[in-house]
C-alpha cells in the first residue's frame, strides 16, 4: 500500500496498552481495543486478565467502485527496521460474531520507508467461499507471482531478510511451520524502514484483529548522530515495553518475563537520558529530557504494578509511557508526512 496514511496515534500497542505506533490513515474504517471473547476473562472485575488485541472495523455498508479509494485503516510504527530483520504478526477474525461482511477483506504486514515510496508487503485476502485467507506479496515495483491459501479465520504472516533475499511467509495461527509465499532480491538499504500493519476493503459488520507482533532488526549500520543514537535507545525501550505487554496480556500473565523486559526498557532509557545530557543546551534538549523522564517513570510505575501481580494495572501504566517516548523520538528525529 503506497497511499498516505498519517495520524500520530498509538494503535497496536495502545490496543495492547504498551505504545509505539505513530501514523494512522483511516477512511471508512476505524480501530479500537478488542477483547477476545472468553479469552482469559473479560475484565478484572470478572475475575481474570483481559486478552487484548487491535480491532479494525468497517464503517461503510457498501464498498465504493474499485477506481475510488477503498475503506482503509493502516498504521506505521516508530522503531527503525534495518536488515537483517524478521517481522511477523497474527491477524484474523477474533470475534466470530463480527465477520458478517468478511468476504474480500484484505489485511497486510508491510515494511516501508517514511515516505511510502519503498515498500515490501505480504497480505491476506479473505475468501468466504474457500473459508480461508489467500496470501500474496508485492513491492513498490509491483506484485509478485506466488500465493498461498491458508484455511481458517486466523493467519500469521512474516517478512524476513538476511540482507540479500527478502522472503514472505504465512501459516495458520498456531502452526509451528512457516510456508514461503514468495521471495525477491532485497535491494541495498540506504535509509531506515518501518513496520506497518493494516486493513482495506472492509465493510460495516466486520472486524479484523491484530495481535502477537514479533519484531527483530539489526541496529543502524551507519554513523549515528547523537539524536539518532538517543532515538535508537528509546526505540529499544519501546520494543522492550511491547515484550512486557505481550508477557502480561491474556489469561496467564508471565510476570517474570515482564520484569526482565521492564529492566531492559529502564536500562535503555537510562542510556538515552545520559546521551540527552550531551545535546546542545536549549529547548529541544530540555523537552527531550522531560519526555524521556516521564516515559521512564511510567514504565517504572508499570513495573511496580506487575511486581504486585496486577497485569491490568501495569498495562494501563504502559499506555501512559508510550506517548511521551514516541513524542521524544519524533522531536529528535522528525519523520515528516510525505
Amino acid at each position: 500500500m503506497a497511499a498516505s496514511r498519517r495520524i500520530a496515534l498509538f494503535a497496536l500497542v495502545a490496543a495492547l496498552t504498551a505504545g509505539c505506533v505513530r501514523n494512522w490513515d483511516r477512511y471508512g474504517a476505524d480501530y479500537k481495543k478488542g477483547i477476545v471473547p472468553g479469552g482469559g476473562g473479560q475484565s478484572r472485575a470478572a475475575g481474570g486478565p483481559q486478552d487484548r488485541y487491535l480491532a479494525i472495523f468497517g464503517k461503510r455498508k457498501t464498498l465504493p467502485p474499485p477506481a475510488e479509494p477503498q475503506p482503509v485503516a493502516f498504521y506505521q510504527s516508530t522503531p527503525d527496521v534495518f536488515a537483517p530483520f524478521d517481522v511477523s504478526v497474527h491477524f484474523g477474525f477474533f470475534d466470530p460474531a463480527k465477520m458478517a461482511t468478511a468476504d474480500g477483506v484484505r489485511a497486510c504486514l508491510e515494511i516501508d520507508n517514511v515516505g511510502f515510496t519503498v515498500f515490501f508487503t505480504v497480505c491476506g485476502l479473505y475468501d468466504a467461499a474457500q473459508a480461508g485467507w489467500t496470501l500474496f506479496a508485492g513491492t513498490h515495483g509491483g506484485s509478485l507471482p506466488g500465493s498461498l491459501l491458508v484455511p481458517g479465520t486466523h493467519v500469521e504472516v512474516r517478512a524476513e531478510t538476511d540482507g540479500t533475499t527478502l522472503r514472505f511467509h504465512g501459516r495458520a495461527y498456531g502452526s509451528s511451520t512457516w510456508e514461503e509465499v514468495e521471495s525477491t532480491p532485497f535491494p541495498p538499504q540506504t535509509a531506515p524502514l518501518k513496520a506497518s500493519f493494516g486493513v482495506s476493503s472492509i465493510r460495516k459488520g466486520t472486524e479484523v484483529g491484530f495481535d502477537h507482533p514479533s519484531f527483530s532488526a539489526a541496529p543502524d549500520p551507519g554513523m549515528l548522530t547523537l539524536e539518532r543514537a538517543i532515538t535508537t535507545d528509546a526505540n529499544a525501550a519501546l520494543l522492550a515495553g511491547l515484550a512486557a505487554a505481550l508477557a502480561l496480556d491474556g489469561a496467564s500473565p508471565d510476570f517474570s518475563a515482564a520484569a526482565a523486559s521492564f529492566g531492559l526498557a529502564d536500562q535503555k532509557l537510562g542510556d538515552a537520558l545520559t546521551k540527552v545530557a550531551s545535546l546542545a543546551p536549549g529547548k529541544t534538549q530540555r523537552k527531550a529530557q522531560k519526555l524521556l523522564t516521564k516515559g521512564r517513570q511510567k514504565l517504572l510505575n508499570a513495573a511496580a504494578e506487575a511486581a504486585a501481580s496486577d497485569a491490568d494495572g501495569a498495562l494501563k501504566q504502559m499506555l501512559k509511557a508510550g506517548a511521551p517516548l514516541e513524542a521524544a523520538i519524533l522531536l529528535l528525529v522528525p519523520q515528516p508526512k510525505p
